[in-house]
């Protein structure tokens, strides 16, 4: 009898352990860089709605739609607005509030009227051509650099 006391006293502390365990490995869940990000958008959401008094938990469809319309004014591109409205869902799920204004509809028709109506433009490079690739041939010829590899 007294043996069985000290094995379940021992699963009870192991138990606590491994619950204490998981919460250390689920803080890690993100890099530091991405945590940093996510902080940072769900800041500047607080910030819109305690400036303009709106209730930033479980927050109504026009909370939502009008905070989309100023990142849509206010950032360079779509995919951004994307992530500070992802931002707004992994908060609730952290504090686990399902926001049933996430998934209205009016909500859905703003995420999808924004890409085709900001102005953006890709930041892509241009391609190297051959007579760029015969430029730079040139010069590292020039300075003996032909046949050295660089790192």
């Amino acid at each position: 009898m007294f043996y069985r006391f000290i094995v379940l006293l021992y699963l009870v502390n192991t138990l606590a352990e491994l619950r204490q365990a998981s919460i250390r490995r689920r803080r890690h869940a993100f890099r530091p860089g991405t945590r940093a990000n996510y902080c940072s958008m769900v800041r500047r959401y607080i910030t819109f709605c305690v400036t303009h008094g709106l209730q930033y938990i479980d927050p109504s469809c026009d909370t939502l739609c009008a905070y989309m319309e100023m990142l849509a004014q206010q950032l360079a591109s779509p995919k951004s607005v994307m992530n500070y409205v992802g931002a707004i869902r992994l908060l609730h799920k952290h504090i686990q509030v399902h926001p049933s204004a996430l998934d209205n509809f009016q909500v859905t028709l703003m995420l999808r009227s924004i890409p085709p109506t900001m102005r953006h433009t890709a930041n892509k490079s241009n391609p190297i051509t051959a007579d760029i690739l015969q430029r730079i041939v040139m010069q590292c010829d020039a300075a003996g650099l032909v046949g050295k590899v660089f790192k």
